[in-house]
């Protein structure tokens, strides 16, 4: 019996390709779905915004975080009320109708420093800071006064006072120039808050009025005392010395450049004192000045 084989060709149909209307309505279908998850998103988004906003501006305006006592202190020559004055209309209102100013996070600490120094030239600074949440504490440095300054002439009556930078910050109506000691130069126009002098010009000047007590007693002037310098445009200094001599007080001059050595200027007067015809004269006639400004040169002047 013979065995026969028998091939069977199985020809496969090719898929059929979705209609293109079929495919529209798939991608349609994708496209609706996407929207609509971004929707969802965007929603769930927009709430939490909201809620996070809410929350925020709930705990902003929370009693516990509002600035709610002012503490000064340091001020000796500015109104304390005068500065509680300025601090509490800085923490009035709030940012954009919503956060308070008042908060201890949010206050406008800056703002408050500025108007604080606008009060009064006095004020050198104001360090700022919170405590408990709730309490601002306002330590204020007021300026010291160093010297009386007025006009270029010893009868002029606008003086002012100036502090240790040379800065002046206040006027001096009144006040007695003999309790501090006084500088003579050309003022500024409305010179509050400016300083007559260069940083480096005023340095000299500062250096030189806290030698001449020195410079004194190492010639010898143990009864005398300077209170006052004249200061020229040329930055000449004019130092007026008060002198007890044997026949009563005198005044005179002590004349030098603002860029001399002040070891030079102590070694010259010092020389000029010690010369048997300067005192001969001296013990006769008012010394009118010393003039150091020419080198070795020494001149003076007896009325």
């Amino acid at each position: 019996m013979s065995v026969k084989k028998l091939s069977v060709r199985i020809n496969k149909e090719p898929a059929q390709k979705p209609a293109p209307h079929a495919r529209d309505d798939l991608r349609r279908q994708k496209v609706a779905a996407t929207r609509r998850a971004r929707r969802v998103r965007g929603k769930i988004l927009a709430g939490f915004l909201i809620l996070s906003i809410a929350a925020l501006v709930w705990l902003m305006r929370h009693p516990s975080l509002q600035i709610k006592e002012i503490i000064i202190t340091g001020n000796q020559k500015v109104e304390t009320t005068d500065i509680r004055r300025a601090v509490e209309a800085n923490l009035t209102g709030s940012y954009f109708y919503i956060f308070p100013k008042n908060n201890f996070l949010l206050y406008p600490q800056a703002e408050i420093r500025r108007q604080i120094s606008r009060i009064s030239g006095y004020i050198y600074d104001a360090d700022i800071g919170v405590s408990n949440f709730h309490t601002l504490n306002i330590k204020i440095s007021e300026r010291q006064a160093k010297y009386i300054w007025c006009g270029d002439s010893a009868s002029t009556s606008s003086c002012y006072l100036a502090d240790q930078t040379g800065l002046i910050f206040s006027s001096a109506p009144g006040i007695s120039k003999n309790i501090m000691f006084t500088i003579y130069s050309p003022l500024p126009t409305n010179p509050q808050g400016k300083k007559p002098l260069t940083t480096a010009g005023f340095a000299k000047l500062d250096e030189a009025v806290g030698a001449l007590p020195a410079i004194l007693d190492f010639v010898g002037l143990k009864r005398s005392d300077v209170g006052a310098v004249r200061v020229s445009g040329d930055n000449d200094y004019f130092f007026i010395i008060e002198d007890i001599a044997s026949r009563g007080p005198e005044e005179w001059e002590l004349r030098f450049k603002a860029e001399s050595q002040l070891s030079a200027i102590a070694s010259y007067l010092k020389a000029l004192w010690q010369s048997a015809e300067f005192q001969a004269e001296r013990s006769n006639s008012a010394l009118d000045y010393v003039d150091l400004r020419f080198g070795k040169k020494v001149y003076y002047k007896f009325d």
